[in-house]
């Protein structure tokens, strides 16, 4: 049974390697990436057999052969397509393969919003300022795919509302997913730190 899971597990060539990713050298990090792996590992890519999951099957995706993006060449986007979701009043963070693109968003300025930053680039310049929130909202020893992105995120975004702040416009998140010849699989983490008397 483990091998035919195994099998079929979509996302399992992922997890060969992360010696690329973001804060591994920082033990903090890497124990809560390789605890990660651990649940994943032990529970597997989730079925329709759990009751969260009964209404979606993931089996199509062990037939697509998806790459981890990070060791694709980066695939060119310079707009954000503009729909009816997108019309809204809103400060926008762009995300392009689950990595945060400051050049494609419409970022708040000056102390009047909330705070925007690259998780990645967040983790290298001020990691302390993460350990005590990152990975302790969503629990990956129940969640397969909560447990695979604590596992390989790459990047994503980290929103800081500070104490007291009045937010007067929301702040729109637009993930955008490309790829050329070669399937990719990538996954962004979000953040969200709402801070004592903050308010939308």
């Amino acid at each position: 049974m483990a091998a035919d899971t195994a099998r079929k597990d979509p996302f399992a060539g992922a997890l060969d390697s992360t010696a690329r990713l973001p804060g591994i050298a920082l033990p903090w990090i890497a124990a809560l990436r390789e605890e990660a792996r651990g649940h994943y590992a032990a529970l597997g890519p989730p079925t329709v057999k759990l009751e969260d999951w009964k209404y979606t099957n993931l089996n199509r995706l062990s037939r697509i052969g998806f790459a981890p993006d990070a060791g694709l060449p980066p695939v060119k986007v310079d707009t954000v397509p503009v729909g009816s979701t997108l019309s809204a009043e809103a400060h926008l963070a762009v995300l392009v393969n689950g990595r945060f693109r400051p050049d494609l968003s419409s970022l708040p300025e000056g102390d009047a919003g909330p705070e925007i930053a690259s998780l990645a680039e967040l983790l290298e310049r001020a990691p302390d300022a993460l350990q005590p929130v990152l990975g302790r909202i969503a629990s990956s020893d129940s969640m397969p795919l909560v447990a695979l992105n604590t596992a390989l995120w790459q990047d994503g975004l980290v929103i800081r509302f500070k104490p007291g702040a009045a937010i007067e416009k929301p702040v729109h998140v637009v993930s955008i997913g490309t790829a050329d010849d070669t399937p990719r699989l990538f996954h962004p983490r979000l953040l969200i730190l709402a801070e004592e008397n903050s308010r939308g």
